[in-house]
């Protein structure tokens, strides 16, 4: 489900925003270059390698040939966007699964650890760990 759903909010996303070539200026390194319209959740992009804001979480990240320098041929194969989350704004006991190479944010826990070839690198290798599930604490 929630794959479907960013799916559709890619989509959606790609449709608002002008190609590269039909006037749209490619965001600078760092820049958010999408979120939700009116900013209540918590699901925005931000180029590979940029800072993650204060209160926000590295989830997923994807391959984008229109943003963050994605029509060089170099990184025409990469996962060159950040998908990012709210983490600060979320209930005591809530739970998200996250990059595993994050930090675990001041009031969360570790609850577990797994592969998912559907984020965060995509590994093929069995044995890579790349997901970590956290719960809000306080």
């Amino acid at each position: 489900m929630l794959k479907q759903t960013l799916l559709v909010l890619g989509f959606a996303l790609l449709v608002a925003v002008p190609a590269a070539g039909q006037g749209a200026r490619q965001p600078q390194r760092g820049a958010i270059v999408a979120g939700p319209p009116n900013g209540a959740d918590t699901l925005q992009y931000i180029c590979r390698g940029a800072p993650v804001p204060a209160g926000w979480i590295v989830t997923d990240d994807i391959r984008d040939r229109e943003r963050c320098g994605g029509e060089n041929v170099a990184t025409l194969n990469a996962y060159n966007v950040w998908v990012i989350r709210r983490h600060d704004n979320r209930p005591a006991g809530s739970t998200m699964d996250v990059c595993a190479n994050n930090p675990t944010p001041a009031g969360w826990m570790l609850v577990d650890v797994f592969r998912s070839r559907e984020v965060c690198g995509h590994p093929e290798n069995p044995f890579i760990v790349n997901v970590k599930r956290i719960r809000r604490t306080g």
